[in-house]
């Protein structure tokens, strides 16, 4: 019975994943603490060429990302038009 147990809790997490969380649907940004204090933020943005993490601190730093960091969904490419 624990295995049906742990299956249903496993498609039930891919699911949340999929539906993705309020990070990566941009409904809020990620708080970047350091020490305990604030420095700082991050946000996903989808680019023409797929999504990017811009993590704002004392500079502006953009790295290319296929899944969220925070939920694991992973992030669809645009298509090319």
């Amino acid at each position: 019975m624990k295995e049906i147990e742990k299956a249903f809790e496993a498609l039930e997490e891919k699911t949340e994943r999929d539906q993705g969380c309020k990070y990566c649907t941009r409904e809020k940004d990620i708080q970047i603490k350091f020490e305990g204090e604030e420095a700082g933020r991050a946000w996903m943005h989808n680019c023409s060429d797929g999504y990017g993490l811009f993590l704002e601190g004392e500079v502006i730093t953009y790295i290319d990302i296929k899944y969220c960091p925070m939920c694991g969904k992973k992030l669809q490419e645009v298509d090319a038009e």
